[in-house]
């Protein structure tokens, strides 16, 4: 652990330190167990010891690390190997780290007026070191530029940022914006228009880089990210605090930002997206990060180190490193870190730290600890406290190797209580999970618990992934996805909708066929009043003689009007010849379709089409009354019809039987 004190041991072994056992991990230390707690003698004899006194024995597992029980009933481990993490103190905070030769390894300390802020070595070797109030440049050949606001036109106010671009031109972050100057010592400044009026020419500038297109990236204190190249400048993030941008080798780009923590910049929309969340980052304090040689982010975080390593299919393996592996306990610096090599650099607010990442992986590696199912509540009662017949309707299997719930109507809430199968720093694991169907980011469980609550689901599928974030940052799994399906009550089932379906459609046709047979009862009505009157009674067709036509007397109605009456004439004439239309009826009147079309309609209800077909249909009925053992073709023939089919269908729609039945309702029969 790394809360014990150590004091020297003088004598082991003595009367007054009895040894209960001794440990030697790699043969060239020593572990004992003392009376006086737990002993460690280096290669060079020198012992040291805990205070934490222990019993007879100690526990031993292979991976470098001892476990003792303590007399209070404790239980401590106890790395028996050194830490990858190297710590330099200086006494003094290191704001930038920088190199001039490529191997060696130099400090820059924010303190005093004329402390270098930055240094940049340009294509052409020349060096360039920026302070708070000047900017100067030594050349390979001795030759020395010196530039200050007051003599640069360029140059507008303190630098902050400085980026040597591959052309050989150098780019310039002052707290007034950005400057370049050319291979030649001429520089000019950048104006960057914003949206904000407040920002105008007030743009502070922290850090710049060059992506592989050429392109400059600026991170702002007030003004997010700014991109300048191919002759425009495109603005990101609004006003927010933008730490450093990083391009990694795989042309991936990167930001880091004061309360959005790290984000991952997306070329299709054009924007930065944040991946806090996504990536599990468990603090979103970054200051610093950097790339190592095999591909992975190293983020300096607020008292971690953070291992961020984007594998195939864009899948995320984070690891956390703390004072467990040798980080001491000193801030980062915004921006300090240097790669040199395979070691990574770390500027602190005391001193810097210097490791190989591959060796702090190796050291700290091993296998991740598996995640289960320790229980399933229904509504906050435990699968194991409910009646044997209702658990096993919700599942066959016990907790552990779940995979299918099925949660009857009415259920409110489910609850997943896990495990990490893990006891180091248990109470900093954290669990999370991903109701596939509903969710599209991981949801974190309360802090502190081990058990994840899905409150109202509606009625479906689910897929409910899970997964548990250990003290270092290691994700692991639930090795299967748990199905949900939630049961709909009997109202919303698939059977009763279609019975609703089926009752809609009944429903529908009842007040089709209603509406129909009023149409049909009130144009019957109508042309029946209009043909029974004296001057429009549709005699008979010529009959044998052994069939006389019956005499009825008509009904007084009202006269009807002298255009009725020639049209009422004119189908009479025709009544046989099914070649008899509407054109030849506009004709016999003197006048064009239209305007028979619009006479006909104002004085009977009906165009020019219904009113021959009522004409000639209800001179079918009149024949059927008075001769109902005719048959039906010929009825349908005498009255202009050319098909008995179509006639029995008009005949039908227009008295709603058949003529058949028609003729048999009203007269003696009639013969097929």
């Amino acid at each position: 652990p790394d809360d014990y004190a150590l004091t020297t041991l003088r004598h082991v072994g003595s009367g007054h330190n009895t040894i209960y056992s001794l440990f030697a991990p790699d043969g060239s230390s020593l572990w004992a167990a003392t009376q006086e707690g737990v002993a460690h003698c280096d290669s060079h004899g020198q012992w040291q010891t805990t205070c934490l006194p222990v019993s007879r024995r100690f526990v031993t597992l292979p991976a470098r690390q001892l476990w003792a029980s303590t007399l209070s009933g404790r239980l401590f481990g106890i790395e028996t190997a050194g830490h990858p993490i190297t710590h330099h103190p200086t006494g003094q905070r290191v704001s930038g780290l920088y190199t001039v030769d490529g191997k060696t390894l130099r400090t820059l300390t924010p303190n005093g007026p004329t402390a270098v802020q930055q240094v940049a070595r340009l294509k052409d070797g020349t060096l360039v070191a920026a302070t708070e109030g000047s900017l100067e440049a030594r050349h390979p050949d001795g030759r020395r530029d010196v530039w200050t606001p007051r003599d640069s036109h360029w140059l507008l106010d303190n630098v902050y940022a400085l980026c040597p671009s591959r052309s050989g031109a150098l780019w310039v972050g002052q707290r007034m914006g950005i400057s370049v100057v050319r291979p030649d010592g001429q520089g000019r400044h950048i104006h960057i228009p914003m949206d904000a009026p407040h920002l105008q020419g007030y743009l502070i500038v922290r850090h710049l880089i060059e992506d592989h297109r050429g392109h400059i990236w600026a991170s702002t204190s007030n003004g997010g990210v700014v991109r300048l190249g191919g002759g425009q400048v495109r603005h990101y993030l609004g006003s927010a605090n933008v730490t450093a941008c990083l391009e990694d080798s795989r042309h991936r780009l990167w930001a880091i930002a004061a309360h959005q923590g790290l984000m991952r910049y997306d070329a299709r929309s054009d924007s930065f997206l944040p991946v806090q969340r996504a990536y599990h980052l468990p603090s979103r304090k970054i200051l610093a990060f950097n790339e190592d040689c095999d591909g992975a982010l190293w983020l300096a975080m607020d008292g971690l180190l953070a291992r961020l390593d984007i594998g195939r299919g864009g899948r995320p393996h984070v690891q956390l490193f703390t004072s467990e592996d040798g980080l001491p306990e000193q801030a980062f610096m915004p921006r300090s870190t240097l790669r040199l090599g395979d070691t990574l650099y770390f500027g602190m607010t005391d001193g810097y730290i210097a490791f190989s990442p591959r060796e702090l992986v190796r050291h700290t590696s091993a296998a991740k600890a598996h995640l289960i199912v320790s229980d399933i509540l229904v509504d906050g009662t435990s699968l194991t406290e409910m009646d044997a017949a209702e658990a096993s309707r919700i599942t066959s299997s016990l907790p552990m190797s779940v995979r299918h719930l099925t949660l009857p109507p009415g259920v409110r809430q489910l609850s997943v209580e896990c495990a990490l199968l893990s006891y180091n720093h248990i109470s900093q694991t954290t669990y999370a999970y991903r109701l596939e169907g509903r969710d599209t980011t991981w949801v974190y469980a309360d802090p502190g618990t081990r058990r994840v609550t899905l409150d109202h689901l509606s009625p479906g599928n689910y897929k409910l992934h899970l997964c548990a974030i250990d003290h270092r940052g290691r994700q692991s799994e639930l090795a299967h996805p748990i199905d949900i399906c939630v049961l709909p009550p009997w109202y919303a089932t698939w059977w009763a909708r279609m019975a609703y379906l089926l009752v809609a459609v009944l429903l529908g046709w009842l007040a089709w066929r209603y509406v129909q047979m009023r149409r049909e009862v009130e144009a019957s009505r109508r042309f029946t009043a209009i043909t029974q009157t004296p001057q429009l009674q549709v005699p008979s067709a010529p009959l044998p003689q052994d069939h006389p036509a019956p005499q009825e007397e008509p009904e007084p109605s009202a006269q009807p009007s002298a255009l009725l009456l020639k049209a009422t004439q004119l189908v009479r004439e025709h009544l046989d010849d099914s070649t008899y239309n509407r054109d030849r009826m506009a004709a016999d009147m003197g006048m064009s379709t239209s305007s028979l079309f619009t006479k006909l309609r104002t004085a009977s209800g009906m165009n020019i089409q219904t009113f021959m077909q009522n004409i000639r249909l209800n001179a079918a009925a009149a024949l059927l009354r008075a001769h109902p053992d005719l048959r039906i073709s010929d009825v349908a023939y005498r009255v202009g019809f050319n098909t008995p089919k179509y006639f029995s269908q008009c005949f039908k729609k227009e008295f709603g039987v058949l003529p058949g039945d028609y003729a048999k309702r009203y007269g003696q029969g009639v013969r097929e």
